[in-house]
């Protein structure tokens, strides 16, 4: 009984790891591809801007669903599978707060 929960356990962890994976390489291969290796970011009352060499993109306010934050870096969550990475220790403080602010108005759940 109890290797069979560890069986499980382990097919379960490997499925975990094989799409994080999968997931790490396509975001690195993305990034390998941006001239520079720079996005833009443009914070707006309505909606958030992203641009670059690969593309633009428009997502407003109320398309956030979460907000998990630390020190350095703020994951943006749209879905389980959609979300924006923020160097947020890079933004301004200004901009910091603006980006807190419309979360909140928007009943952002930041954690």
């Amino acid at each position: 009984m109890f290797s069979n929960k560890l069986c499980i356990f382990q097919v379960r962890l490997s499925i975990i790891a094989f799409v994080f994976l999968v997931h790490y390489r396509n975001s690195q291969a993305k990034f390998l591809a941006l001239e520079q290796h720079i996005a833009n970011l443009e914070l707006t009352d309505s909606k958030i801007i992203i641009s670059s060499n690969l593309g633009y993109s428009e997502v407003p306010w109320s398309a956030v669903t979460e907000i998990w934050g630390s020190e350095r870096l703020w994951l943006l969550l749209f879905s389980k599978a959609q979300f924006i990475t923020l160097p947020f220790a890079s933004l301004s403080d200004d901009l910091q707060k603006f980006l807190l602010d419309r979360a909140a108005t928007n009943g952002v759940k930041i954690t």
